[in-house]
């Protein structure tokens, strides 16, 4: 429904009681947050724009409290077909000039290929714009060189991701944030699909598809700052697992601190800005900065972006049935951590540890290299082979711990641990995993545990991949 209630995408400080919103399907809004008045400033069918209506309205500057540069992405397809509009790359989108004394609007390009995030210099002369289809940022120059006014050119070109919003850092550079990564490695699905011009046409009118597909994806957060003058890239601040912003729309800097929110994601993060010398989003990776701060930090239950195709989870992610595996949203990365599982019905199932190349459509778990489970009947497997059995059998209701040292397995049912411990090696990051088939359903508590865990043991901790 948010093509009725409105989607705001940009906003930008007015004044001191004023901001201006871009709402992506119905323009331009001025609101006082005093007294919470919403004025529309240009509607989305605004008749000076003809046959082609604003339709997916995206990022908003301010010059001198009079004129606004904002972005139209694209005057055919709306903010929620996106993903057509990314796949197509045709020059549809504009950046447009409006005059608030005057009520003019002045088109400044009308060639570009998803323009987006919008920022002016620090010295006013020119309007930078993310062209996100292409992973570039161009210059539009509004004032200083007679011989530049009026033309646009590129700043920067072949940018390490998909971009999304540009803002000012506090020394003039600008910060810019990545929907996605795009590197050697790891191309992007339209670097991948760029010599398919038919195919990416197709797929255009599948949107919702692709954008399952690139949720499932692996995930890397990134953003770059550039130098103001030079357009090279200064630094690049990475959350390489993607646990905290494994997307940013944007980054914001304000006294002190970096602000990162994304277009799909319910928190925002928080970090204090960088110090000197130093790559301070790194924290997300596990370098150590204690004052670092996350604000409505995510909780760790099951990944739905990572998941078997016939597998269900439900109940807020934390109950597992149908048929496959999923992992949790969080890796163990502290040296202690403890979770609970409630057999809820029997069946076929298993609990443990798996790696990012777990085949999760696959089950029985453990017979390959990738998984260490431990099945029903209590053995625990790895690489089609039984490293331990517990003796006990295990009931519908009752309560499997599992804690894990990074070196040794240990089971307790119901409060009780059992015997005999299982020594493991795992090699590289590693994820609680489950499955279930045949009718089994699984309860995972990873918090609130229905019994104490071992001394030393803690639940999975997020913040362990940020201090």
């Amino acid at each position: 429904l948010e093509h009725i209630f409105g989607r705001p995408l940009g906003i930008r400080r007015f004044s001191d009681n004023e901001l201006i919103v871009v709402q992506a399907y119905h323009g331009l809004f001025k609101l006082n947050v005093k007294t919470k008045k919403l004025t529309q400033l240009i509607s989305a069918d605004d008749p000076r724009f003809g046959s082609r209506p604003l339709r997916f309205v995206n990022d908003v500057d301010v010059l001198d409290g009079r004129y606004l540069f904002f972005t139209d992405s694209d005057w055919l397809y709306p903010r929620k077909e996106f993903m057509s509009v990314l796949l197509r790359a045709d020059p549809r989108g504009r950046l447009i000039r409006f005059d608030l004394e005057t009520g003019k609007v002045r088109i400044l390009n009308d060639q570009l290929s998803f323009p987006n995030g919008v920022q002016l210099s620090i010295d006013k002369q020119s309007v930078l714009v993310c062209e996100t289809t292409f992973a570039r940022i161009i210059r539009h120059w509004i004032s200083g060189n007679n011989m530049k006014i009026g033309k646009s050119e590129i700043f920067i070109d072949n940018l390490p991701g998909i971009p999304d919003n540009i803002r000012l850092t506090s020394t003039g550079n600008y910060w810019i944030a990545f929907a996605g990564v795009r590197h050697v490695n790891q191309p992007s699905f339209l670097d991948r699909l760029r010599n398919w011009p038919r195919l990416r046409a197709i797929l255009s009118f599948m949107p919702g598809s692709i954008t399952k597909i690139f949720k499932r994806l692996p995930h890397h957060g990134i953003v770059i700052e550039l130098d103001k003058d030079t357009g090279h890239i200064i630094r690049s601040l990475h959350d390489a697992e993607g646990l905290i912003v494994p997307s940013a729309s944007q980054v914001t800097e304000y006294n002190g601190y970096l602000y990162f929110g994304s277009y799909y994601l319910d928190h925002i993060a928080i970090m204090l800005s960088c110090l000197k010398g130093v790559c301070c989003l790194r924290f997300l990776q596990g370098t150590n900065y204690p004052d670092v701060i996350v604000s409505h930090r995510p909780e760790v239950i099951l990944d739905t972006s990572r998941m078997g195709q016939d597998v269900v989870v439900v109940k807020n992610g934390r109950r597992l049935c149908g048929t496959g595996a999923a992992v949790a949203n969080a890796p163990i990365v502290q040296n202690k951590a403890y979770f609970e599982v409630k057999l809820q019905t029997q069946g076929t199932w298993g609990i443990g540890l798996g790696t990012r190349r777990t085949n999760l459509s696959k089950v029985p778990l453990g017979y390959d290299s990738e998984a260490w489970i431990m099945d029903q009947y209590g053995q625990v497997k790895y690489d089609n082979k039984v490293l331990s059995q517990f003796r006990t059998n295990i009931e519908e209701g009752d309560v499997i711990g599992f804690a894990y040292d990074h070196e040794t397995f240990r089971i307790f049912v119901n409060g009780t641990e059992q015997e005999p411990s299982c020594r493991v090696t795992t090699r590289g990051t590693v994820f609680p995993i489950f499955y279930v088939d045949e009718g089994a359903i699984l309860d995972i508590q990873f918090s609130t545990f229905y019994f104490p865990p071992p001394e030393g043991y803690d639940r999975i901790l997020l913040e362990k991949s940020l201090i």
